[in-house]
């Protein structure tokens, strides 16, 4: 559309410059100024024109558009200027432009009569065209998006960059109990509306995953429904990145497991009911069993012996077994103690090690211990850190080949301890690795190692870590080797009060059986 209003540049501003000084004035330019002259010709061109026609300013001047530009007395661009030159009217338009090397360009272009021609100014928004074109064709992708969810059975939500509501589906009503019209303009994580039940470090570590990391947040979470009945969600909240990187939308699905999550509770109370029940049994026949042994009820004979051996190393794995489900549902139920006490964590390291030795000295693993000097001790609970590295230590003895190698090492690094816990054993397949953590797992090449085994003990690591605010990550080979890395806080770990404390395994040489 023509501006019939004269631009910044206003024709009287030019008519009362000299003009050497007025040409002085465009050669600074950060926009590209040109001026042709009634016969099309170019009678000036500043640097910046030059670097955007892909011409040097001595090839231009002189000669005509026409010349330069073949065709270009077809384009809207020239029926504008002879506008211009017909009324002496200015003109501003938003033009696509053809090189001459075939790369094509965005220009924001403004048309000035001056004395003796036009003046034509040049901005280059090929960058703000392209962006435009994609918040576009993502803007048609969402829609796409929209249709495709709106019948999902799965709550599901599209935000902007800051969680405002853009879009919510119908699950989202059944759901929540929330009305769209209530959902849309509202923050997704707002007390408002579902959110806001999480502690509010859950919600810190939500935003820098999807808007600072950019990556895909998966968790379990708790919401409330307008009824103020409260419910179990897995979440998935996704950042939608132009091609530039940029989060333009953020996309989030919950699913409703409360039933889930209460047919899981009772199963969980269910083994903690019977592993207790069967604990005490078990610790009666163990007595009992260390008695005879020991020639307390009178003589046996070498094959009496050898049979309640046996029975004792099998009912000492089912006293870890039952033991390792206590712990367990005990972390998941959350009734667990954690105390508050000094801890050295080179002394119980140690004291683990001690216990691992006759398996290390008979399969010859070479063992290489760095523990920085003077580490401070910590603020824990030192059976749950004897849980932690106990199974660490024992999987890296167990699993590594005779003659392979098994190092520990403990630093500070800032508020953190790092434990590093190092192997060449058998490591862990590939395709298996996003589970090792997982309740009841073993590798494919540990089963075929050895059938004996609970896939409890990373489980428990993970979980226990999770809860007093430590870390664990891993890094394996298959036939390799594994390298367990783990954070614990300078500070201390969080303190809880609970029912019961987890149970360390006392009788470590069980775990080589």
């Amino acid at each position: 559309m023509k501006d019939k209003k004269h631009s910044s540049f206003h024709l009287s501003f030019f008519q009362n410059l000299k003009p050497d000084f007025f040409r002085k004035s465009l050669d600074h330019m950060i926009e590209g100024c040109q001026i042709i002259t009634p016969d099309w010709r170019y009678v000036y061109v500043n640097d910046a024109a030059a670097q955007q026609s892909q011409y040097s300013k001595e090839k231009l001047i002189g000669r005509t558009m026409m010349e330069m530009y073949p065709g270009i007395e077809k384009t809207e661009m020239f029926s504008r200027l002879k506008t211009c030159f017909t009324d002496g009217n200015s003109d501003s338009m938003e033009n696509e432009f053809t090189f001459p090397n075939g790369t094509k360009g965005w220009y924001e272009l403004r048309m000035e009569p001056v004395p003796g021609g036009i003046l034509i100014l040049s901005a280059d928004i090929t960058q703000r065209k392209l962006s435009e074109t994609r918040l576009k064709n993502l803007m048609e992708d969402l829609k796409k998006f929209q249709l495709a969810v709106e019948h999902a059975s799965d709550h599901v939500i599209i935000t902007d960059p800051d969680g405002t509501i853009l879009f919510a589906n119908k699950a989202v009503e059944r759901v929540t109990g929330y009305s769209r019209t209530e959902a849309i303009g509202q923050k997704m994580d707002s007390e408002k509306l579902w959110g806001g039940q999480m502690p509010a470090e859950f919600y810190r570590d939500l935003w820098n995953t999807i808007k600072v990391k950019k990556r895909t947040f998966i968790g379990k979470i708790t919401n409330q429904r307008k009824n103020g009945q409260t419910y179990v969600a897995e979440v998935h909240i996704a950042p939608v990145l132009d091609n530039a990187g940029v989060v333009v939308f953020f996309v989030g699905i919950e699913r409703d497991i409360t039933k889930e999550a209460e047919i899981d509770k009772a199963k969980t109370e269910f083994v903690s009911l019977a592993s207790h029940q069967l604990s005490s049994p078990l610790s009666t026949i163990n007595w009992y069993l260390e008695m005879l042994l020991d020639g307390d009820a009178g003589p046996i004979s070498s094959k009496q012996k050898d049979f309640l051996s046996e029975i004792l190393a099998g009912s000492r794995r089912m006293t870890n077994l039952v033991n390792a489900l206590l712990n367990v549902s005990r972390l998941d139920l959350g009734t667990f103690v954690v105390n508050h006490e000094p801890v050295n964590l080179v002394h119980i390291i140690e004291d683990i090690l001690k216990e691992c030795y006759p398996e290390i000295q008979s399969r010859k693993l070479s063992l290489k211990t760095e523990f920085e000097s003077e580490l401070p001790s910590i603020m824990a609970d030192s059976n749950l850190i004897r849980i932690i590295f106990q199974n660490l230590l024992t999987n890296a003895v167990k699993y590594t080949p005779a003659r392979g190698r098994v190092s520990i090492a403990l630093s500070r690094r800032g508020a953190s301890i790092i434990g590093i816990v190092s192997d060449t054993g058998i490591g862990i397949p590939s395709y298996q690795q996003d589970k090792v953590f997982s309740k009841l797992f073993r590798g494919d090449n540990v089963i075929k190692r050895n059938k004996q085994g609970t896939g409890l003990g990373l489980y428990m690591v993970k979980s226990i870590l999770d809860a007093v605010g430590g870390k664990i990550r891993f890094v394996s080979q298959e036939g390799k080797g594994t390298t367990f890395t783990l954070t614990l806080p300078v500070d201390g770990i969080k303190m809880k009060s609970g029912i019961r404390e987890l149970t360390a395994n006392l009788n470590i040489s069980d775990y080589y059986e």
